[in-house]
This record gives structure tokens, sequence and C-alpha cells, in this order.
């Protein structure tokens, strides 16, 4: 498994505990559980994307872990690109 992806899964694990641990309150919900799920399928991508935003909300609205992880993944998953763009050139 990829590095990136590795990030992702644990961003995405962490997103889940913290959903769960929230879930008595309804309001808070409406944002992460949409949020939860746009890191999984940043995760389960085939070709790499910038999810900044993503990581950003996520660091301010649901857990600094999380959004931590998922803006490394990003920055790691977009040098890997470029490393890959300059090699084929």
């Amino acid at each position: 498994m990829e590095d990136y992806k590795t990030l992702y899964q644990i961003a995405y694990i962490v997103q889940i505990v913290i959903t769960c641990l929230v879930g008595w309150a309804l309001i808070p919900l409406a944002w992460m559980i949409p949020m939860t799920i746009a890191t999984k399928n940043a995760m389960n991508e085939a070709t790499p994307h910038d999810h900044l935003v993503l990581g950003i909300c996520v660091l301010i609205f649901q857990s600094l872990l999380s959004g931590i992880l998922i803006i490394v993944a990003t920055t790691t998953k977009t040098n890997k690109s470029d490393d890959e763009n300059i090699q084929s050139a």
C-alpha cells in the first residue's frame, strides 16, 4: 500500500471514531458524516487529486489528527505525481 493511502486510512478510522463519539449531537453530524465520506472517497480514488481543502475543513471542524494526516497525504500524493511527470518528460 502506498504511503498516502495509509495516511488516508488512518485519518478515516480516526474520523469514524470521533463521529461515533459525537453521535449524540445531531448538528455536528451534519458536517462530520460528509467529510468522513469524502475522506473515504479520496482514499479509494485511482488518480491523485488535491484534497487540501478537505484536510483544512477536517482540521477545523472534526479532528486535528485527521486533518493533519490528510494534508500530509495530499502533499505526498502531489509530490509523487509531480515526480512521475518529471521522469516521463
